[in-house]
């Protein structure tokens, strides 16, 4: 749901291919910041092009938690094993700490926790 109701409709495209390396880069956010698009809601999507033996690392404030989905590659996830198609659910942790094993991509959802999700 959005974070406003009765707001119109938007649409937006960028291109961040060029900007994916290793690390999480800010694609989508509620304020476009970083020169993410903008989405209204109370979520960040982070996206990765990693090398083998990458890393990347995000913080996540207290009260969030994440959803990670590996979608090419294999990695592990604060050192639990992933393969290309993986997701994970993220909670009660302070950081998220992904080391690749080969040539991966992934997408990293930074929610608001409680029980806004079920």
């Amino acid at each position: 749901m959005p974070a406003e109701e009765g707001i119109t409709p938007g649409y937006e495209q960028k291109s961040f291919s060029g900007r994916l390396t290793a690390g999480f880069q800010l694609i989508a956010s509620p304020d476009g910041s970083d020169d993410s698009v903008t989405i209204r809601q109370d979520a960040r999507l982070f996206a990765t092009r990693m090398g083998p033996k990458d890393a990347a690392s995000h913080t996540l404030d207290q009260g969030r938690r994440a959803y990670l989905h590996l979608a090419s590659g294999e990695a592990r996830l604060n050192g639990q094993s992933l393969a290309a198609g993986d997701g994970a659910r993220i909670e009660n942790e302070a950081a998220i700490h992904l080391e690749s094993d080969s040539t991966a991509e992934a997408l990293l959802f930074d929610l608001p926790g409680g029980d806004t999700l079920k």
